[in-house]
């Protein structure tokens, strides 16, 4: 690994760049300034941000970076480091910096970003824990986890990316069976970052709460997001079982759709649960479902520049690679890809070994063939937009 002392940044009038231009990249500049280190410029994987300027300096399309940069030191910011440390050698630098050092016990508190605070803080705790497991490859370490527990959803966005617009009829998780799955889970992994709790809208399911209360009191567990788009508003006993520090709700805000969010917004002030609210945005074309027939090289591409490729899934006593494939493979709208999941109900020795080849190693998986992909810089469509039917697909037998 390169010396990742900030001193050692920017020596010799080595150009800076801080690949990745959102909160935890922000936080980076402005610790840079603190170490007496120049920031040339961000880059970032996502083309669309080319038009936008961070402080002032130019945002550059990682495809540019190389002709406009041969050579640089490069300081990390995404908390998928071993996606960027691989991006940039294949690119041929070899100058690449963790943040770790820069951010360890920088107080992001005293300046400003384009997000709040706390939002801020935890990306920023994310990417030094992602960051630090780098370093230690025999620990079975992830970032994000999204626990599925319900099919339902009080909304019916017909280009939803975790597919809700196809269940014909959704149900709950049934939460006996869940908290078995949690427990068997966290009896394999050594540390999950966060686990975020969803469906569809979480509290559809009316134990979400005695859900989110067991993953509050796993210590594996560092975090536990709750994501929910302000429809419905936990009553007090639920309020009550989800009061933690460890828990962040996270509101998407759909304007006039989003029917309870200053309700909600109240009752999370009044409980001391943080939350953040942010409008539904970024949403791309990547909620169809239909088989393309890539070769394995399409294939390897769509996996590789995916950007939920890391946000494993549980669904059931399964963990997938990414949202898409977890409810595809629900809805019977992919074959039953054996290699797409693991099975962590069972209690032999080798389910963690499986786990931390399907974690790390995987090229790509075969329900790749059956999505649009789902790439940061692709075109972005308008969030939201309600359907009066479920949409119809394809279905295999499993």
């Amino acid at each position: 690994m390169p010396d990742s002392k900030p001193l050692a940044i920017g020596q010799n009038g080595m150009p800076v760049i801080i690949f990745g231009a959102a909160s935890v990249g922000q936080a980076i500049f402005h610790a840079c300034r603190e170490a007496g280190i120049t920031v040339d410029a961000f880059c970032d994987n996502n083309a669309n941000l080319a038009r936008e300027r961070r402080f002032d300096l130019e945002i550059i399309p990682a495809r540019d970076l190389k002709r406009r940069f041969p050579e640089a030191d490069i300081i990390i910011s995404c908390a998928d480091i071993a996606d960027v440390v691989r991006q940039l050698e294949e690119m041929g630098y070899s100058r690449w910096h963790p943040c770790t050092e820069l951010l360890r016990n920088f107080d992001i508190y005293p300046y400003s970003y384009l997000k709040p605070h706390d939002f801020v803080a935890h990306t920023v705790a994310a990417a030094l824990l992602c960051q630090d497991s780098y370093t230690t490859p025999d620990k079975l370490f992830l970032r994000c986890v999204d626990l599925m527990i319900t099919e339902k959803c009080s909304m019916k966005c017909k280009d939803c990316a975790n597919l809700m617009q196809y269940y014909e009829n959704p149900v709950n998780d049934d939460t006996a069976e869940m908290l078995r799955s949690i427990d068997r889970f966290c009896s394999v992994v050594d540390e999950v970052n966060e686990m975020r709790v969803l469906g569809g809208e979480a509290f559809m399911n009316k134990d979400a709460h005695i859900i989110i209360k067991r993953l509050i009191d796993v210590p594996k567990v560092k975090k536990v997001v709750v994501y929910s788009n302000a429809t419905i508003v936990p009553n007090k006993e639920q309020m009550a079982a989800m009061r933690s520090s460890k828990v962040l709700f996270f509101i998407t805000d759909y304007g006039s759709l989003s029917r309870n969010r200053d309700r909600l917004i109240k009752e999370l002030e009044s409980n001391q649960i943080t939350y953040i609210s942010s409008p539904a945005s970024n949403w791309t074309d990547c909620g169809q479902i239909y088989e393309h027939h890539r070769t394995e090289e399409e294939q390897k591409h769509i996996f590789g520049t995916c950007c939920v490729k890391n946000i494993f899934t549980i669904a059931g006593n399964l963990l997938f690679h990414c949202p898409f494939s977890a409810n595809a493979y629900r809805l019977h709208a992919v074959p039953d890809f054996k290699g797409d999941y693991v099975d962590f109900s069972r209690s032999d020795i080798s389910v963690k070994h499986e786990l931390v080849q399907f974690v790390r190693h995987k090229e790509y998986i075969d329900s790749c063939d059956f999505c649009n992909g789902r790439t940061h810089g692709n075109p972005e469509i308008v969030p939201g937009i309600q359907t009066l039917v479920t949409l119809k697909y394809e279905k295999y037998a499993h």
